[in-house]
């Protein structure tokens, strides 16, 4: 118990000693309290108090692998107490769980009260600053403290806590973004000091996101100075006549990073342009979100002052950037496109790895590449030049990375995309290392390539595998929109492999896509998501109609005979005498006209053309 009339202030710091005697000899500082008098003489520190008779009895202490500490509350009459904090470390042996329990204590009737449920103590959270496997809450010499005076991840209502929390539910591991100092102990303050970090100015509380994205910084508007790591150089970035850059504190972890933009490239003085990575700036700035649009995930950018110009400081230069924070996707809630902000948000623009993830799709609009894992899937984007230059020009496509790739991808958490989700940003391709890759299947070819019902269809492709072997390929399809079968592939010369989907009735749809698999086990299809594109093909005895190339069953658009030399009738529907094109039509049905581009300008409207 606290000594009588003991007080605390809002954002005030006070310390129990165990061992107060020489706390100030260690510490350069008096503790608040002691927790007993163990000096010759009594000193000016007032003791704490025993809850029980014989619960302090001249000794105490906290065990480096195993404890818990509650703070809390009880008027000296009601039946049951009220928690205010709850941290446990180590072993959980002495955690506690008091679902359930009933005590009728000193007030007038004879009733018992139960305490609401508590977290099970397999579910609680440890303390555990360090983010490694060994019981200790921090270092040696260390501590452990709220990175941030909030509590963010836990409970809000059921709960026995004086508000109604649940305190035993707080998320308080280093993940949980709050308890991650593992520094030397600095009683009486925190270990961050009085002035603002980014992790202050970009904390936002899980329940005040909520549903609808509300992830914008408290201090969104206001002008502030804060001083961190600058992660990258500020001209690798292409953001149109701009510099950016992302910073972080040097500390690390949850919170920790934003977006610094100079949003004119043209006002000189700044110095912000010659900023490199491991530079230790001090700048000052606008915080905004952009996007703007409420509901919608958003990145926090630190805006400078460039009317009149304001000078970053450099305080440093060459320091280690924090070291990379090992997630999963199942971390920030990915999965299909999108992402959990009441997660996400504490990611965003610090530097994060993700390991062996498996490429399910690649070349998606906007210069995307998909890859996940078990626990959800993450979007790879382009945002650093490095990366941009090489995939706009292999059409989109990240080279080296088709679907199955196993890889681990190193780079910044970036929210308010274009695609409206949150984004893994590698600096390069340097910062993606293939864990084992599939094999290609490319040169994906199909003879005849007018099917009839006369004879099979050879299908065939250059199937390579660079790591080990291919260990088979298939052929997998069906009719009509049955169900798929599948024919084995044969290995020919130059790593061809080929098959023959058998022949089929006269007006059949045929519908096709190609899988293999290597020697270990990693396998790919060609349609990379078969889920949304296909090959296929009609089966017509009297040739192909404008129908045949036109029709596609797939959001895609693409044509069955994309790419493969056709012929087709029909009636010419507008003449070239104000185009040096054409179209033409071979009825009146949806999907029968064409576009012909052949430069040709002696067709007329109503002739019956062969193209």
């Amino acid at each position: 118990r606290f000594p009588e009339g003991a007080t605390i202030a809002p954002g005030e710091h006070q310390t129990i000693a165990m061992v107060g005697n020489g706390f100030f000899n260690t510490y350069g500082v008096q503790p608040t309290y002691e927790l007993f008098e163990d000096g010759p003489a009594a000193d000016d520190i007032p003791d704490m108090r025993e809850a029980t008779p014989g619960s302090i009895a001249n000794q105490g202490g906290l065990t480096n692998d195993g404890e818990v500490l509650v703070l809390y509350y009880w008027d000296g009459a009601s039946d049951l107490v009220q928690d205010v904090d709850y941290v446990v470390w180590g072993d959980k042996a002495e955690a506690v769980d008091k679902t359930g329990v009933s005590i009728d204590g000193p007030d007038a009737d004879s009733t018992p009260s139960s305490y609401l449920p508590d977290t099970p103590i397999a579910q609680q959270f440890v303390v555990n600053t360090e983010n490694d496997a060994d019981p200790n809450p921090h270092n040696d010499g260390s501590s452990a403290q709220r990175k941030l005076n909030v509590e963010d991840l836990e409970n809000w209502t059921g709960g026995n806590g004086i508000t109604g929390h649940n305190e035993t539910s707080e998320n308080t591991s280093w993940m949980g973004g709050i308890w991650s100092i593992n520094a030397p102990a600095t009683p009486g303050a925190r270990a961050l000091g009085d002035s603002l970090n980014i992790a202050d100015i970009q904390f936002v509380r899980a329940d005040a996101i909520g549903a609808t994205n509300a992830d914008d910084s408290p201090f969104v508007g206001d002008t502030i100075t804060v001083t961190g790591i600058m992660m990258q150089g500020a001209r690798e970035i292409f953001v149109g006549a701009r510099w950016g850059g992302f910073v972080q504190d040097e500390t690390g972890g949850p919170w920790s990073g934003f977006f610094v933009i100079q949003n004119d490239s043209n006002v000189a003085g700044t110095l912000f342009s010659s900023a490199q990575a491991g530079d230790k700036i001090k700048i000052t700035g606008v915080l905004s979100e952009f996007p703007t649009s409420a509901g919608s995930q958003s990145i926090t950018q630190l805006a400078l002052l460039t009317n009149p110009v304001t000078q970053v400081d450099f305080l440093d230069f060459g320091l280690p950037l924090p070291a990379p924070i090992l997630l999963k996707p199942g971390d920030l809630g990915a999965s299909a496109g999108t992402t959990n902000t009441q997660l996400a948000e504490r990611w965003e623009s610090t530097l994060v790895r993700f390991e062996n993830l498996t490429v399910t799709a690649n070349g998606l609009a906007g210069n995307i590449m998909t890859a996940g894992d078990a626990t959800g899937s993450i979007s790879l984007d382009d945002y650093f030049d490095a990366v941009f230059d090489v995939v706009s020009a292999n059409g989109g496509v990240w080279p080296g990375f088709p679907a199955g790739t196993r890889i681990n991808v190193t780079g910044f958490i970036r929210g308010g995309t274009t695609q409206g989700t949150t984004t893994i940003n590698p600096r390069s391709l340097a910062d993606i290392e293939v864990a084992s890759s599939p094999p290609v299947i490319t040169n994906v070819a199909r003879n005849p390539v007018v099917a009839t019902s006369t004879a099979g269809v050879t299908v065939s492709a250059n199937i390579v595998d660079t790591q080990t072997s291919v260990a088979s390929a298939e052929i997998n399809y069906r009719i009509n929109g049955g169900a798929f079968q599948t024919l084995t592939m044969t290995a020919g010369g130059a790593n061809q492999f080929s098959g023959n989907i058998p022949a089929q009735a006269d007006g059949a749809f045929v519908e096709y896509f190609l899988a293999a698999a290597d020697t270990d086990g990693d396998r790919t299809t060609i349609p990379a998501d078969t889920s949304v594109s296909k090959f296929f093909y009609f089966v017509r005895d009297a040739g192909l109609k404008v129908f045949d190339l036109q029709y596609t069953p797939f959001a895609d658009g693409n044509s069955g005979y994309m790419n493969l030399t056709v012929t087709v009738q029909g009636i010419v529907t507008t003449d070239t005498t104000d185009f040096s094109f054409y179209w033409i039509q071979d009825g009146t049905d949806p999907w029968s006209g064409i576009w012909v581009n052949d430069n040709t300008t002696n067709v007329k409207a109503g002739d019956l053309v062969s193209v």
